[in-house]
């Protein structure tokens, strides 16, 4: 899965532009909120890349423990 390009980008906008607080940062200051949209999206990336990774561990079971 790519997850640096496709939904988790366009949802990242949209949410970004649907709040009032981004939305005037948006108009006031284009350039600084083309560095948030940025920034969050690649922190979203990172988060689902960790998730995924973390779900493939596997925890050794302890003596006596039932599996």
């Amino acid at each position: 899965m790519d997850s640096s390009t496709g939904p988790t980008k366009a949802k990242v906008r949209e949410y970004m532009r649907n709040e009032g607080r981004f939305r005037v940062v948006e108009l006031q200051d284009p350039k600084r909120f083309e560095m948030l949209v940025k920034s969050a999206e690649d922190q979203a990336v990172r988060r689902l890349a960790t998730y995924a990774q973390l779900s493939g561990l596997k925890v050794p079971s302890t003596p006596g423990e039932a599996e």
